[in-house]
């Protein structure tokens, strides 16, 4: 059921992106392999500004939710054919994002990437000549102390439990869930497709926040920082990160 209905959003949304970019008429990108993020809470889809409510009866607000990728890979039969380090940001907004270009052909094999960056990928990213990196400055998901970014970025707003009046949700939600302690590699499975210069290969990664948040407190703890030298908010953001499921198809 969650495999058709990431499907199903994503192809709605990939209809709307395409639609976007050919009114704003942008430089033509090479990459014919995109990451598609599809946001779902168990069986429903995540949008953009919806009141939700979980298992402790919090009604809250997600505004937006950003996520981060790197060290894409394609492999066949266990070897590495194709590699590409850049950095992708995908957003509630923006979830579709170009990730890679591969020769035209045939392929059989399967796709692995990292959710957030590595260690080695960290260091990479403080060098000036590093590409994309404005991207995730500009994003709010850059540390800047060495431990890499913030690979899940979750803004949004809780309704006040102690005021009955509040009808807009009037407490700030920032969970900045990151460092290069906290990365994932992931693997998807094997896939048979074709890609050329105008047909693309879509990386559908489904990402559920259910498991993640259904149990949360948010009244007890409306932000997080994954600092590594606060064990309790480190703990409860690494936590965060375990929960969250990402498939990949």
């Amino acid at each position: 059921m969650k495999k058709i209905l990431g499907l199903s959003l994503l192809l709605a949304l990939v209809g709307c992106k395409e639609s976007d970019l050919t009114k704003e008429n942008p430089e033509p990108d090479p990459s014919n392999v995109v990451v598609a993020t599809s946001f779902i809470y168990g069986d429903e889809g995540i949008m953009k500004d919806s009141i939700r409510m979980n298992s402790l009866g919090q009604r809250y607000i997600i505004e937006d939710i950003k996520m981060v990728w790197s060290e894409l890979y394609f492999s066949y039969k266990g070897d590495t054919v194709i590699y590409d380090d850049r950095s992708v940001i995908t957003t509630l907004s923006e979830p579709i994002a170009p990730a890679m270009t591969m020769p035209p052909g045939g392929y059989s094999g399967n796709f692995g990437l990292t959710f957030g960056v590595d260690s080695l990928a960290s260091w990479n990213l403080i060098q000036p000549s590093k590409t994309g990196v404005e991207e995730l400055v500009s994003n709010g998901l850059y540390r800047n102390d060495g431990f890499g970014v913030n690979q899940l970025v979750i803004t949004g707003r809780l309704f006040d439990p102690t005021n009955v009046d509040d009808s807009t949700g009037t407490i700030p939600l920032s969970y900045n869930i990151g460092t290069y302690f906290i990365a994932r590699d992931l693997i998807g499975v094997n896939q048979n497709f074709s890609v050329g210069l105008t047909n693309k290969m879509k990386i559908i990664l489904q990402v559920d926040f259910e498991e993640a948040l259904e149990d949360f407190n948010f009244f007890n703890t409306p932000t997080l920082n994954s600092t590594f030298t606060d064990p309790t908010d480190f703990a409860l953001s690494k936590e965060m990160a375990d929960k969250v499921e990402i498939d990949i198809f």
